[in-house]
């Protein structure tokens, strides 16, 4: 999985301030990547920021785990649309915190 690093800085820079589904996760170069938390939001880039801040709901969780790295997709077709991505997202890679 390519990614981006789970800072504010790198978020700043390439997180889309669009709708979409990501996903945080630990990584370590040759291990296992561990999903850590699947989201949704009508803006990734401020969502992913409220994580990394520590401000979100589930921000205790994630940070539980390391996170090191994220991922997202844009889903320009309304919400109901990403919350099904969102469904596919959790059932595909099985996140520690959306369990």
């Amino acid at each position: 999985m390519q990614g981006q690093l789970f800072t504010p800085s790198s978020i700043q820079a390439f997180a889309p301030a669009s709708s979409g589904v990501y996903l945080i996760y630990w990584s370590q170069l040759g291990e296992k990547v561990t999903a850590i938390y699947v989201g949704e939001s009508d803006n990734i880039r401020e969502a992913l920021l409220s994580h990394c801040r520590r401000t979100s709901e589930e921000a205790g969780c994630i940070w539980s785990h390391s996170p090191t790295s994220y991922a997202c997709q844009t889903v320009w077709m309304g919400e109901a649309l990403r919350k099904h991505k969102h469904g596919e997202w959790i059932e595909k890679f099985q996140p520690v915190c959306n369990r």
